[in-house]
């Protein structure tokens, strides 16, 4: 084998095997709902409804931010590029219709929290329907997520 056709082969190689672990990350991805699941939470101990100590809220909101900056991207966002294809290729209208529904509801989410964690919660009205706007999201994602994808989530127990 020449050269320029071992590191073509090479290439192929590499190509399949990428094409072959963004497959397996369409299908089950315990990162990403590990990483939703956390966010869900942390949120939850920041909604001003719940009496929590400043001292536990601090927290959560750090843990919050960061999860959802850094660690969302890397593995809600590379599941949710790697799941394009199966929506598109899906023949059950239900997973259709409730995974372009959590493409919406994630988007709002994840701006609105970019938009707080840049800006803040100024205390404006801007700021408080950004506010409102990522909690209501937050709180419809959940139940959204579960419905879209239960057979395959962590928090089924199964025997």
């Amino acid at each position: 084998m020449s050269s320029p056709q071992l590191h073509r082969s090479s290439l192929l190689s590499i190509k399949k095997s990428w094409d072959s672990y963004f497959t397996r990350l369409a299908f089950k991805n315990r990162a990403a709902e590990w990483t939703a699941i956390a966010l869900f939470f942390s949120g939850l101990l920041l909604w001003d409804v719940l009496p929590v100590e400043w001292m536990i809220a601090r927290w959560s909101l750090i843990i919050h931010i960061i999860v959802g900056i850094l660690i969302l991207p890397l593995t809600t966002g590379v599941f949710w590029l790697s799941h394009r294809q199966l929506m598109l290729k899906s023949q059950k209208p239900r997973l259709r219709q409730t995974g372009r529904a959590l493409d919406f509801i994630l988007g709002g989410c994840f701006i609105s929290g970019l938009v707080l964690t840049f800006l803040g919660d100024t205390g404006n009205l801007p700021a408080s329907l950004t506010s409102d706007a990522h909690l209501i999201s937050g709180l419809i994602m959940g139940p959204t997520m579960l419905i879209h994808a239960w057979r395959y989530s962590v928090l089924r127990f199964r025997h």
